[in-house]
């Protein structure tokens, strides 16, 4: 145990002493910001009148054969050109440059329902602003051309439903609370990302310690279990210490973020705590942390029978797209929460935390699942570690061959006297 602790205490801070690590850990989080940012601010943006603002000041000019548009309305860069007009004409007038758009709305424009453009080239975007321009003014007028309020509403796509929602006892359902899937959604990018990085700490550790045969020399004072173990301890507390700083960036970049570079109203931090109740967070700190110890022992085994740090990372692709394959499924877990790919998935070892945790989010889970679910991912990381030890004496006495089937085998039921 003496051993153990002296390895993990040694792995943690031999990593968070290193220079690449905390630029990793700062510029990760700036960069998803900065994307965040941009993404938030794309999507609050309206397209159509994005492509009017960017037309503001260019002289467009418009044939309306349809007879829908009045001049009274019009944006003051627009042109309403006589429908009698004829389009070489006024084709000529952009070629001069008296306008730099030509918009036709052809009077069999609803049995069509297509118009033309003759524009000055403006690139790539700025050709497709001319047809948001052109279609978002069409829509404006015809939508305000209507004498009935009701279809203005709807057209304007404005209309909301008011639902309520009853149980098999005939008693009103609550609206489902917005901030219980919090902790959940947060839960579930912690998971991947501490997989999908942390783990990776653990696999190329081993396997470069083995490549350059340092392993041995550890291995005289040190018993393999005591090695591994003290590897899976201090490099997930690595992890852990990543993830914390993330989280910590995150909400205070959400936090200052949500009223000033998103145009959001402010984030309810309050209401969004008061909505997480004890037993979800239990469940999202129990999932990460025995789904997380499953992938890194793993990782710990595959790195240790790997013939080489290339070889190794390979051969975790098989492991790490079986955390992945649940995604593909989403919708019908979603969609049937009780169903077959539901429970296949709640039990299968490398995706059963983080289903459980999205089906106890949308309260789709039994407390009998619940329990026997993590009972089970218990035995899962138990026989992952017990797994990975035996890989990793395996990998030792195999240096430069990949061992066979039969020689997993052999491993994993031979009884080391060694601890």
């Amino acid at each position: 145990m003496h051993h153990t602790r002296t390895i993990a205490r040694f792995e943690y801070t031999k990593t968070i002493k290193r220079v690449g690590f905390w630029i990793g850990t700062l510029v990760v989080p700036l960069f998803i910001a900065i994307l965040g940012g941009v993404i938030g601010y794309s999507g609050s943006q309206d397209a159509g009148a994005t492509a009017i603002d960017s037309l503001t000041d260019t002289p467009v000019a418009i044939i309306d054969a349809t007879g829908s548009l009045g001049t009274s309305s019009l944006p003051a860069n627009v042109t309403l050109l006589p429908a009698t007009t004829s389009t070489t004409s006024a084709r000529e007038l952009v070629r001069s440059g008296t306008y730099d758009a030509l918009v036709t709305y052809p009077a069999d424009l609803a049995s069509s329902s297509a118009f033309a453009i003759f524009a000055r080239d403006r690139g790539v975007i700025g050709n497709g602003a001319y047809q948001g321009f052109a279609r978002s003014l069409l829509e404006t007028q015809v939508r305000s051309a209507l004498d009935d309020p009701l279809a203005q509403t709807v057209l304007a796509g404005t209309v909301e439903a008011d639902a309520t929602f009853i149980d098999a006892a005939g008693e009103r359902v609550p609206p489902p609370d917005v901030g219980q899937f919090v902790l959940p959604l947060v839960g579930f990018f912690m998971f991947f990302i501490a997989v999908f990085i942390g783990a990776q700490y653990l696999l190329q550790s081993v396997a470069e310690e083995k490549e350059n045969r340092m392993i041995e020399t550890i291995l005289s004072i040190v018993s393999p279990g005591a090695l591994i173990y003290g590897k899976i301890i201090g490099l997930s507390v690595v992890v852990g210490t990543q993830l914390l700083v993330w989280l910590g960036l995150g909400v205070v970049a959400l936090v200052i973020a949500s009223g000033t570079i998103l145009d959001l109203p402010p984030l309810p931090l309050a209401a969004v705590l008061s909505s997480i109740t004890p037993l979800a967070i239990l469940v999202t700190v129990l999932c990460i942390l025995l789904g997380f110890l499953l992938f890194a022992s793993v990782m710990v085994g595959v790195g240790a029978i790997g013939t080489s740090a290339r070889e190794s990372q390979q051969l975790s692709a098989i492991f790490i797209m079986s955390a992945v394959i649940p995604i593909y499924f989403s919708q019908f877990i979603i969609a049937d929460p009780g169903g077959f790919f539901a429970q296949f998935f709640t039990y299968f070892p490398f995706s059963s935390a983080l289903i459980i945790m999205v089906r106890h989010a949308i309260d789709a889970l039994p407390l009998w699942q619940l329990g026997l679910g993590l009972a089970l991912n218990v035995v899962y990381v138990v026989l992952a570690f017990f797994l990975a030890r035996k890989l990793f004496e395996l990998g030792m006495l195999m240096y430069g061959r990949k061992p066979s089937l039969s020689d997993v085998y052999h491993a994993v039921t031979y009884r080391s006297s060694r601890g």
